[in-house]
């Protein structure tokens, strides 16, 4: 054939698709190994240190810092609020 398509749609994360997973027309060979890899699904150079270094910086974060409350008022305010509308 003049071309060959791998489909690795739904190639997950350290998997990988052989010669043995080509669908070859009728009458076709190939002439690799089963076995040979032709495509393999692995996470960059880096990026795992840059996700493990991420979440230890959120965790230092969220621990030395909370979110700011924007419009909500104290239980003291708001029992005042209620005796002057009277």
């Amino acid at each position: 054939p003049e071309k060959l398509e791998l489909n690795i749609n739904k190639l997950e994360l350290n998997e990988s698709l052989t010669a043995a997973d080509l669908e070859l027309a009728e009458g076709a060979t190939i002439s690799l190994e089963s076995d040979t890899v032709l495509a393999q699904c692995v996470e960059a150079e880096g990026e795992a240190e840059e996700a493990d270094e991420a979440a230890d910086g959120a965790e230092e974060g969220a621990a030395a810092s909370e979110p700011e409350v924007i419009g909500r008022k104290d239980d003291d305010e708001e029992g005042e609020a209620e005796s002057t509308e009277d």
